[in-house]
């Protein structure tokens, strides 16, 4: 199974996001550049795929910020229709995790198959141990 991390602290700008994925996905030339050619391209994918996507607390840009939360909501409507494709979203702290869920369409999504469960407990425990590393309880 191709591994694929997505780090949002690691991308300047949406374009690096889509570089990086037309990059590790082998996307064909014409790839649009943008959420909805993203879906096309994933419905293609036939081979086993795992996203590791991880939402920081501080993300290189707002635009990338603003933006990575509708990437992490094509790529789980990309799951749901692509038994190939499996997506895993931890988040580095509570409000990173809010941006995730305040996104439209986001909680019903998360809600399919117990993954707001899975997603909540996981990220909150995170950020809860990153609290207590920092001394806050």
């Amino acid at each position: 199974m191709r591994e694929i991390l997505v780090d949002e602290a690691s991308f300047a700008s949406v374009a690096d996001v889509h570089s990086h994925l037309a990059r590790e996905l082998d996307f064909p030339a014409y790839y649009g550049v943008n959420l909805d050619a993203l879906n096309d391209c994933l419905s293609d994918v036939d081979e086993p795929v795992h996203f590791s996507v991880f939402l920081a607390d501080s993300p290189a840009s707002e635009q990338v910020q603003e933006w990575f939360p509708k990437l992490c909501r094509t790529l789980l409507r990309a799951s749901r229709s692509n038994d190939a494709i499996d997506v895993a979203i931890r988040a580095s702290s509570l409000p990173a995790l809010m941006r995730l869920i305040e996104c439209p369409g986001m909680v019903k999504l998360l809600e399919d198959d117990g993954f707001i469960v899975q997603t909540l407990v996981g990220s909150l425990t995170q950020a809860h141990n990153e609290d207590v590393k920092r001394g806050f309880e």
